[in-house]
């Protein structure tokens, strides 16, 4: 089966990727696709921007419309961070986390899947394929799974992912370690 590997980096500006500042990075874009049209949605905050860019919708139509958000049919008095604990929580009471279909759900139906490598928050890896137990593929975030039976084998293969430094580094060498020695 042929794979298809989408690489986002989340405030990453074009004018950053260069020969100089990064040239791995350079290298990497310019013999693969790079989309020089493309927009945040608003608001513009990561999982929002996550949300459309897995639903191909914008906020109104996912439903997901702010980092930090109140749900009536979840809690109609608590403010919650749309972080993994609260939209797996969300996810359990509600059945869903967004009111479209994600990439993900649709690639299942074809029977194909969808595996996301993320290192950012864990609200923005979650969004991803908040339906892996259902639809397959899977999600994987330093802190969680998706399905959640998934970290400890990631964890037994792979190590315990390095604390986050400065520069994420060793983390974003695990998401490669990860993703070149499980997804592909």
């Amino acid at each position: 089966m042929t794979s298809i590997v989408i690489v986002a980096f989340d405030g990453l500006q074009p004018a950053q990727v260069t020969s100089e500042l990064m040239p791995n990075l350079a290298r990497f874009a310019a013999e693969g696709v790079t989309f020089t049209n493309n927009h945040a949605v608003f608001p513009t905050v990561t999982r929002i921007n996550a949300a459309s860019m897995v639903t191909g919708m914008h906020p109104g139509r996912h439903g997901l419309m702010a980092n930090t958000l109140v749900v009536r049919d979840f809690d109609p008095y608590l403010a919650f961070s749309a972080l993994e604990p609260m939209l797996a929580k969300l996810a359990k009471k509600t059945g869903r986390v967004l009111l479209q279909p994600t990439l993900a759900d649709i690639l299942s139906g074809g029977g194909s899947e969808y595996i996301a490598v993320g290192t950012g928050t864990s609200g923005n890896a979650y969004v991803h394929n908040p339906n892996a137990d259902r639809s397959g593929g899977a999600t994987i975030h330093p802190e969680f799974c998706l399905p959640y039976g998934l970290h400890d084998e990631i964890i037994a293969r792979f190590g315990t992912w390095p604390d986050a430094g400065v520069t994420n580094v060793e983390k974003l060498a695990r998401a490669v370690d990860i993703t070149t020695g499980y997804v592909l």
